[in-house]
């Protein structure tokens, strides 16, 4: 499929994308909150039970897996990414390997991944992953995020999304606008839309087709430290960053939940979509931690588990689904 029909595809209502590539330090401490013991083992019982629940093509678009999830099968050795692919669900490859500090810039990182990307592009797509996810994490604080990371990390996503669209892979650039802190609501808009519009002037600089990419982008939220911002205070600020920075031919834009639970994350996009109604791309939510915590909770690790946690992942995946067309009640 084109990239630019793939993209659409993606972003189509009333679908959306689960995010289930934790690495496997993620996913040992998602695990352990829950009391779960994480092994390769555990990790792909879990992530078999996910993606083998019924009903799930109806609410979700794509499936963005991590390189240990790519490569595991079943107990029968059936590949995991099969069990996606036959429900006509896209599945997606996390590209980088994490973030490292930047020397001298206070806590401020850099993404890596650059490394044999044509290599390890083509082995994905061989494996059946259709397009790729690279994050870019940014710190707010004083004088913070910098220019020169800001800078950094929009080449290395310009560089990705070039690399990928060479391989016939769809690219999703995540700029993170992290909430770790106790900013306000002003400034988590005000280095939203620096990181924007930086990542944007950095993609056209590298002559990276923009009809080609999903952006995967934080809402506009105050910092996790700090008191919630009401959903249409959310909406607002969102929208009025996203028209200011993103061109119209951007195929579609994925909101991120970030530390938000199911429930402020939905109702958030709900509001953001019903106030979106002018605007020139699909929204949809690409969700991991809202999505997977729930269900966790209730799996615990045991079989006798698994019916009641993909029941809870229908029902959390409604949810998202009914958020982005603005019809949450």
């Amino acid at each position: 499929m084109e990239l630019e029909k793939l993209a659409q595809k993606i972003v189509a209502s009333p679908r959306g994308i689960l995010a289930a590539d934790w690495s496997v330090g993620t996913a040992t401490k998602k695990f352990a909150k829950f009391g779960i013991n994480s092994t390769e083992e555990s990790r792909r019982e879990y992530r078999q039970m996910l993606f083998e629940t019924e009903g799930l093509e109806e609410y979700i678009s794509a499936v963005i897996l991590h390189e240990e999830t790519i490569r595991q099968k079943t107990k029968e050795g059936r590949p995991l990414i099969e069990i996606i692919k036959n429900k006509g669900i896209e599945a997606g490859i996390r590209l980088d390997i994490g973030q490292e500090e930047i020397p001298g810039f206070g806590g401020e990182q850099m993404t890596f991944g650059l490394d044999r990307i044509r290599e390890r592009l083509s082995e994905f797509k061989s494996l059946g992953a259709s397009f790729a996810k690279w994050r870019a994490a940014f710190i707010i604080g004083r004088g913070k995020p910098t220019r020169q990371a800001i800078e950094a990390n929009s080449i290395l996503l310009s560089l990705y999304a070039l690399f990928c669209i060479e391989a016939e892979i769809l690219p999703i650039v995540e700029p993170d606008v992290v909430m770790d802190g106790n900013h306000s609501l002003s400034d988590c808009q005000k280095a939203t839309e620096e990181v924007l519009k930086t990542l944007f002037f950095k993609l056209l600089d590298y002559g990276v087709d923009r009809k080609k990419i999903i952006l995967k982008p934080n809402m506009i939220l105050p910092g996790i430290e700090s008191e919630k911002a009401l959903p249409n205070e959310v909406a607002l600020a969102t929208i009025s960053v996203f028209k200011k920075t993103v061109p119209v031919d951007v195929a579609g834009i994925a909101f991120l939940s970030g530390g938000q639970s199911l429930d402020e994350a939905s109702k958030n996009l709900n509001e953001i979509e019903k106030r979106a109604f002018d605007v020139p791309w699909q929204i949809t939510f690409s969700f991991a931690r809202a999505l997977q915590e729930p269900v966790l909770e209730i799996w615990q690790g045991k079989e006798e588990n698994r019916k009641k946690a993909q029941e809870k992942l229908i029902e959390s995946v409604k949810i998202a689904s009914l958020a982005r067309q603005g019809k949450l009640e």
